[in-house]
């Protein structure tokens, strides 16, 4: 295993064949992120790395598989300010299963927002909106100091 050190976030890279990634992804002291793709590349211009191909993350209460998925860094690469995944996304939570086109997994705000006709599963329950928020570090419906959902916004929460 070969580990990267960019700024304050650590890569752990492992080359599985010759078109097969695996890295683990830790930052600021938070449980690791594993991230597998069939390709991956460097954008330095964008500050981003772009994995597609068979993407799976697997964090620390979730599995989310999508076609691609671009962690975008802030400054000099000090650490992973969003990732977005994209295409066929699907998330696994306990019971809860939710698709979408797109997500925006927040790791600041340990949040995923889903959007492209989003819709959660959940004990025979479908949910749908516009947006849907996954928090992922909250057991009640409405996270904390929320004043419930919004026009365009469904919050659910991951289960542990």
């Amino acid at each position: 295993m070969r580990r990267i050190s960019i700024g304050t976030a650590v890569v752990s890279l492992l080359i599985l064949s010759q078109a097969a990634f695996a890295i683990e992804l830790t930052q600021g002291g938070k449980p690791p992120i594993g991230i597998q793709a069939e390709r991956m590349s460097l954008e330095y211009p964008s500050k981003s790395v772009l994995f597609s191909g068979h993407v799976r993350i697997k964090g620390p209460s979730y599995t989310l598989a999508s076609n691609s998925l671009r962690l975008i860094y802030g400054v000099d690469f000090h650490s992973v300010t969003s990732m977005v995944a994209t295409g066929d996304v699907r998330i696994e939570s306990g019971t809860r299963r939710a698709t979408g086109d797109k997500a925006i997994l927040n790791p600041a705000r340990h949040t995923i927002e889903l959007t492209g006709t989003p819709a959660v599963q959940d004990h025979g329950r479908v949910l749908k909106g516009r947006k849907i928020i996954i928090h992922l570090d909250c057991e009640e419906l409405n996270p904390p100091n929320s004043n419930g959902p919004q026009d365009d916004e469904l919050p659910i929460v991951a289960s542990r």
